[in-house]
């Protein structure tokens, strides 16, 4: 399940997906390489504007839940509030899964499907907060992996095609057999530094 990702920094957010307006944002605290509790950005949209805000990746008040699976989010009642009204971007431009880096094969940022919980501006010394519950939380949904990805785990973000990110973020109605099936070419790279364990989570509710 995908815990460790490299997020793209807020000019390049605002060069790949606006017009948007940068929120409450400390750069500083973001992380660049973030592991599940790190500080991330993430785009919404707020009455109609993009907004870039800052979120701990972790959904859940103990700091779990930094993945939900697309298949049965619109139902599972830990998600299915946000899935229908608190959804957002995460701006990555790769991430890992197994012992492998994935980016798309031709350099664009990858658009991931997220959902939200509305809360405090994390902390700014980008510690995400610990487990407390006031900060604003968010989780990255995965499906099953593509053909690339399969090899080395058998789930993978949810990449958003650049015609469905307006509604995706609007909560209008997505098709989720496109969101299941449809992805950028992917390329890897073997991961040769290792992060740290991923902690204890309640994830793929």
């Amino acid at each position: 399940m995908c815990g460790r990702s490299q997020f793209l920094r807020l000019p390049e957010i605002i060069e790949a997906y606006g017009p948007a307006r940068v929120g409450d944002v400390v750069e500083a605290a973001l992380a660049e390489e973030a592991f599940p509790r790190s500080v991330v950005p993430g785009l919404v949209l707020h009455k109609g504007v993009r907004v870039v805000s800052s979120f701990v990746w972790a959904f859940f008040d103990g700091g779990t839940g930094h993945n939900a699976r697309l298949e049965t989010a619109s139902d599972r009642p830990a998600w299915r509030d946000a899935y229908a009204s608190t959804r957002l971007v995460l701006p990555l431009a790769c991430f890992v899964e197994g012992r492998a880096w994935f980016a798309d094969s031709t350099g664009r940022p990858l658009a991931v499907a997220g959902l939200y919980r509305l809360g405090a501006p994390p902390p700014t010394d980008g510690s995400g907060g610990g487990g407390g519950g006031s900060a604003r939380r968010a989780t990255m949904l995965t499906r099953p992996a593509d053909d690339v990805v399969a090899p080395f785990h058998y789930r993978m973000p949810v990449i958003l095609p650049s015609d469905l990110i307006g509604p995706w973020l609007a909560g209008a109605a997505v098709p989720v057999g496109r969101l299941l099936g449809d992805a950028p070419p992917l390329s890897s790279e073997p991961l040769t530094r290792p992060g740290p364990p991923p902690p204890d989570q309640l994830t793929l509710l």
